[in-house]
């Protein structure tokens, strides 16, 4: 289980393809993990309620313009808590 997991579901989000469940599974637990500590950044807890939401609804996307450019945004927040962290 690793942020790289959550990156790489957000980018197959981003470019309109769907992410295996167990990318998506793996991803999340690391987020949630990420989320137990004290001062986590916004887009971070952006990035877990996506993923939640894609889980939710039977793991089916958004694919408009929009919904993808913040999937984008979202796997470059997590990337860069690896990178910091």
């Amino acid at each position: 289980m690793t942020l790289l997991d959550a990156a790489q579901a957000l980018d197959n989000l981003a470019s309109g393809r769907l992410p295996s469940q167990k990318r998506v599974s793996l991803g999340l637990s690391s987020l949630d993990s990420l989320l137990l500590q004290d001062g986590c950044e916004q887009a971070l807890q952006d990035a877990a309620a996506a993923l939640e939401l894609f889980v939710a609804a039977g793991g089916l996307s958004n694919k408009g313009k929009e919904a993808r450019a913040r999937y984008g945004v979202l796997a470059a927040a997590v990337r860069r808590a690896m990178t910091d962290g």
